[in-house]
């Protein structure tokens, strides 16, 4: 059987861009004792809008292991429609001469790349076309029985023409998520993993092409990020959990001291960008040379 591994667009624009919604406004560190580490300015997280292609400041006053087991502590935000304010309108920091809003990005992405509707892309992988507003607050009733949830009909109603035939994918996706992707999305990304494995002849489950035995196969899908991290790094083996993925705070080590939010840390900084005739290369000053 013939099948096409290729990523098609309604995946790489629009389903697999709803991570977006996990993203915190920052990242914990700690050590193997659950000491979780300050910055230097005192926050108690790294906030992504002040460090965006910073690695090299990051990493002066942190390690990759401290980040790693910070990060295994620490909860994503809500699968929902929500993307916290450092993605929304700081993107990407201090660096770039304009802040940008990655939402925005991901809707302008979509009708670059000519993407159809929401309610075409629907149709294609075999769901019901929406037909009126209220068959989209049935998908997803828990949005929109709120204040506020009624107020963001009221604006997608305005921003679209009142049409729910105009609604963009990577809108209508997001606007299905509750506690993960929602019955669109997930067809996406189901259809996806499903090609890429199948199409390939080299991967590790296809018994067919004789490349590893049944015991092989049962000991390689035993392997665990945790096994990687453990292994690639100086974690020790109990101090992070099993499943990275998910944190058991009556089990695990080191729950994160509390769910992190923007209001906890400074403000974002203000923008800036590189004097590249400032670098020095040994002790050659670059800025000494003629222009």
């Amino acid at each position: 059987m013939d099948v096409h591994p290729g990523i098609s667009h309604v995946f790489q624009t629009a389903a697999f861009r709803f991570g977006h919604s996990l993203i915190p406004p920052g990242i914990y560190r700690r050590d193997e004792k659950c000491n979780f580490k300050a910055t230097v300015k005192g926050d108690p997280a790294i906030r992504l809008c002040s460090n965006w292609w910073d690695s090299n400041m990051v990493m002066t006053y942190s390690t990759l292991e401290e980040m790693l087991m910070g990060m295994a502590s620490q909860l994503a935000e809500k699968e929902d429609a929500v993307l916290c304010s450092d993605i929304r309108d700081k993107l990407f920091g201090p660096n770039e001469f304009s802040r940008r809003d990655l939402g925005a990005l991901n809707i302008m992405r979509g009708r670059d790349n000519g993407l159809a509707d929401y309610n075409t892309v629907r149709a294609s992988f075999n769901l019901k076309k929406l037909k009126s507003w209220n068959d989209l607050e049935a998908i997803n009733p828990s949005l929109f029985k709120e204040a506020h949830g009624k107020e963001l009909l009221k604006r997608l109603k305005r921003s679209y023409r009142n049409s729910i035939d105009n609604i963009d994918l990577y809108i209508g996706g997001m606007l299905e998520s509750h506690g993960g992707p929602g019955p669109l999305f997930t067809s996406i990304i189901l259809d996806q993993f499903t090609r890429v494995r199948d199409a390939d002849r080299f991967w590790f489950e296809n018994t067919e092409n004789g490349m590893f035995t049944p015991q092989e196969i049962a000991a390689i899908r035993k392997i665990t990020l945790w096994d990687i991290i453990v292994n690639a790094t100086d974690i020790g083996s109990d101090a992070i959990q099993k499943n990275v993925f998910f944190f058991n705070s009556t089990t695990d080590p080191c729950p994160q001291p509390v769910q992190l939010n923007a209001s906890m840390m400074m403000p974002c900084s203000y923008l800036k960008g590189f004097d590249y005739f400032e670098v020095r290369i040994g002790k050659i000053s670059v800025k000494n040379y003629p222009r």
